[in-house]
This record gives C-alpha cells, structure tokens and sequence, in this order.
C-alpha cells in the first residue's frame, strides 16, 4: 500500500524501494508464483516504467505473466 500511495504522489524511486521489499517479502513467505506476491512484481515493473527503465519493466511484466499462468492456469 506504500508502494502505490508512493507512486501516486510521483515519488517512483521511493516506491521502487517498497515493491522491491515488499517482493523479497512475499517471495520468501508466500513463494515467487504466487497471486499476491506477482502482484507486487507488476507493481516494480510499472515503477520501473516511471523510472524509464522499460527493458526492466518488460522483463518483469513477463516474469508476472509466466508466474500467473503457472499459479492461475493459461485462461
């Protein structure tokens, strides 16, 4: 929630630290593929976006993309 409060009032470096927290923290309790903790890696990558680094930003949006269809299934 800090993350995105962060990136709304255009503070994208200080949300990047927080989804990349907030990442390492769901990774380690809940696992890298799962629902909530991908949701936060597509909260990095939009940072990411806003941070002009676009190459990072794909290569977590496709990341997320494979994570939910290994949690979630292919529809």
């Amino acid at each position: 929630a800090l993350g995105v409060t962060l990136s709304e009032l255009g503070d994208a470096a200080s949300a990047e630290r927080q989804f990349g927290r907030a990442r390492a923290i769901l990774t380690e309790r809940l696992g890298p593929h799962h629902p909530i903790t991908l949701k936060s890696v597509n909260n990095l990558a939009s940072s990411y976006y806003a941070l002009s680094r676009p190459a990072d930003a794909l290569k977590l949006h496709e990341e997320v993309l494979l994570g939910y269809k290994r949690a979630l299934g292919p529809d």
